[in-house]
């Protein structure tokens, strides 16, 4: 499944790189082998294994994953890149870091909203 999500990924950055470059046709190519990872072998592979299957499980596990990009990864990659003199690259995974922090702040808030649904909180709407 990671290779699904990562060729997804990776595929519609060579559409737009394709697109730019005036390469319509590549960038439709890569554009339908995006959607074909994604919506055809990685929801069947997420399927196999029964992921996603419960919001308040898929909402911790966003939660801890999120968490720890927050907390611990992208401030160590900061750290490492300012150690390295590469202040584009502090720059970059410090921003990525603060999106991160925003991410989880609304999973958390989902999450309450999901456990406590007769409590009045709601989801808020940047959790998606």
């Amino acid at each position: 499944m990671h290779g699904e999500a990562l060729a997804h990924a990776k595929y519609l950055a060579y559409a737009t790189q394709a697109q730019q470059a005036g390469r319509t046709q590549a960038a439709q190519d890569f554009t339908n082998a995006a959607q074909t990872e994604h919506m055809d072998h990685f929801a069947r592979e997420a399927d196999l294994v029964g992921l996603g299957s419960d919001i308040a499980a898929n909402l911790r596990d966003a939660i801890n994953g999120e968490a720890n990009e927050t907390n611990s990864m992208y401030p160590g990659f900061a750290k490492q890149a300012t150690a390295d003199n590469d202040p584009a690259a502090a720059s970059a995974f410090s921003e990525i870091g603060s999106d991160e922090a925003a991410h989880l702040k609304d999973f958390q808030a989902a999450l309450n909203a999901v456990s406590n649904s007769g409590g009045g909180a709601s989801v808020p709407a940047g959790a998606t």
